[in-house]
């Protein structure tokens, strides 16, 4: 399971964080690769994808680093996660 946060309201050029809260509720998952898509709105600054490994069952956070583009809309961004199979 995954958990995204953003904020409500971002400004052009701003710089922001979202933080991506990975749940591994199953003892089997170790190797977990998150990947975002951000609409045209908002530009990666540190990669689009991110892998996090597990010893045991718990959560840990991966932090995406953004830029919001110098035009105005609505920002989107799909989070995909994905282990094993």
């Amino acid at each position: 399971m995954i958990l995204a946060t953003l904020p409500r309201v971002v400004g052009p050029a701003e710089s922001v964080k979202l933080p991506v809260t990975v749940f591994a509720m199953d003892p089997k998952i170790k190797n977990v690769k998150v990947r975002i898509e951000p609409n045209e709105f908002l530009i990666s600054e540190g990669g689009l994808e991110k892998s996090v490994v597990f010893e045991k069952t718990g959560e840990q956070v991966i932090d995406f680093d953004l830029k919001v583009a110098s035009k105005l809309g609505v920002a989107k961004v799909k989070v995909f996660a994905e282990s094993g199979n």
